[in-house]
C-alpha cells in the first residue's frame, strides 16, 4: 500500500503535479483522461488531499478534458469523435484505427468527469466547475443510451458508429453497464449477452475485444494488414477488463463470474502469471502466406499457444479487482 511506505505519498504527489503541468492535453485521445483519473486516485489514495485536489482541478478540467468538448471536430452531439480518416482512442486498442462517434473514448470522458464532480462537490473545492463537468457527463450518457452506438436488435454496444458499425464491442458494453452509463435495461441485456456467449469471448477468465470469429476492420496496422490475426487486440484473451467484465457477467450468472475468476486464479499460479493477452487456441497467418517476420517470434502460420508480457501489472490488479467485486455482486462500484 503506498500510505505504508515512508515517502511514497510525497513521490506520488510530487509525480501527479508534474504530470498535470505538462502542455494540454490532445484534443482526441486518452491522455487527459488518465491525468483527470490520476489526479482522483492520488488524492484518494493520500487519504482526501482535499487542499491538493482543489487546487488542480479546475485546470484539469480546463485543460485537460473541455479542450476535447470545445473541439467540434472530435465532439459532437455529445459523443467523442474520431478525427478522419480515423485514429486509436485508447490505449488498450492502440492498433486500432476507430472512425465516427467512439464508444470506449467517450465512456472514459463520463467516467473522469463523474469522478472529478463527485469529488469536488463533496470536498467543497472553490470555483470547481461541478454543473459543468456534471452537464457534459450527462450529454455523454443521454448520447451513449439513445443514440447510434446501441444495436437494439443484438442488446450491446457498437465500437463506433464508422468503420466498426456491424461490430460489438465486448469491452464497452461491460463498462457502460459497469460504470452506470447504460440504462437499467441495457444493462441487463449487456449481461444477458455476456453470459450467453462466454465461448466467443472468453479464455481462461479472460476477454476478447471482439467476439470470435470477428476481427477489426482491415486498415488497423501491426496485425491485420500483416496478416497476423487472433492475437494482441484482434483476437487476444486480455485480463485488463475483467475488472468491469466479470462482476458484469456476475449480475446475469454468478456461478459463471466465479468460474471466470478461478480461471483467471489458476492462470496467474502458472510460471508466467498473468500475461498482457493470451491466445492459448492460436491460428496465426491462417488466412494467407505470413508476412509478419520479426526476429525472435515463431514463424508462421502458427498454431498453439501465444502471449504477450509476462506478469502484466494492468492484468494483475485488474484480476484482483474482479475478484472483489465478483465476491460482491451487486455492489461492484466498490
Amino acid at each position: 500500500m503506498v500510505a505504508e511506505v515512508p515517502g511514497a505519498l510525497d513521490l506520488a504527489r510530487n509525480a501527479t503535479a508534474m504530470v498535470l503541468a505538462r502542455p494540454a492535453a490532445p484534443a482526441y485521445g486518452d491522455t487527459g483522461v488518465f491525468r483527470a483519473k490520476m489526479l482522483a486516485s492520488y488524492a484518494r489514495a493520500a487519504h482526501n488531499d482535499t487542499a491538493f485536489f482543489c487546487q488542480h482541478v479546475s485546470d484539469v478540467f480546463a485543460r485537460q478534458l473541455n479542450v476535447t468538448y470545445a473541439d467540434p471536430t472530435v465532439f459532437q452531439q455529445g459523443l467523442v469523435q474520431a478525427p478522419a480518416p480515423g485514429a486509436p482512442c485508447y490505449g488498450f486498442t492502440d492498433s486500432i484505427r476507430k472512425t465516427g462517434a467512439v464508444l470506449f473514448c467517450s465512456l472514459l470522458h463520463y467516467d473522469a468527469l463523474v469522478e472529478l464532480a463527485g469529488l469536488a462537490q463533496a470536498w467543497q473545492c472553490p470555483g470547481a466547475p461541478v454543473a459543468a463537468m456534471r452537464a457534459v457527463a450527462a450529454d455523454i450518457a443521454a448520447a451513449i443510451t439513445a443514440g447510434p452506438l446501441w444495436n437494439p436488435s443484438l442488446g450491446m454496444f457498437r465500437p463506433d458508429t464508422g468503420t466498426a458499425n456491424g461490430l460489438t464491442d465486448v469491452w464497452g458494453s461491460a463498462f457502460a453497464a459497469h460504470l452506470g452509463v447504460a440504462t437499467p435495461v441495457q444493462q441487463q441485456s449487456v449481461a444477458q449477452w455476456l453470459a450467453a456467449n462466454q465461448a466467443v469471448v472468453f479464455q481462461t477468465g479472460q476477454v476478447r475485444h471482439l467476439p470470435a470469429p470477428s476481427h477489426w476492420p482491415p486498415g488497423a496496422p501491426l496485425f491485420v494488414d500483416e496478416g497476423e490475426w487472433e492475437q494482441y487486440q484482434n483476437g487476444g484473451f486480455w485480463a485488463t477488463p475483467a475488472a468491469w467484465v466479470l462482476p458484469v457477467v456476475a449480475r446475469a450468472n454468478a456461478t459463471l463470474a466465479s468460474a471466470l475468476v478461478s480461471s483467471l486464479a489458476v492462470e496467474a499460479t502458472g510460471p508466467d502469471g498473468l500475461c498482457e493477452w493470451v491466445n492459448h487456441n492460436l491460428c496465426a497467418s491462417c488466412r494467407g502466406p505470413a508476412t509478419f517476420g520479426q526476429p525472435g517470434l515463431q514463424p508462421y502460420p502458427t498454431h498453439g499457444d501465444l502471449r504477450g508480457t509476462r506478469h502484466y501489472g494492468a492484468s494483475i490488479a485488474s484480476a484482483y479487482a474482479a475478484a472483489l467485486r465478483v465476491s460482491n455482486t451487486g455492489r461492484e462500484g466498490q
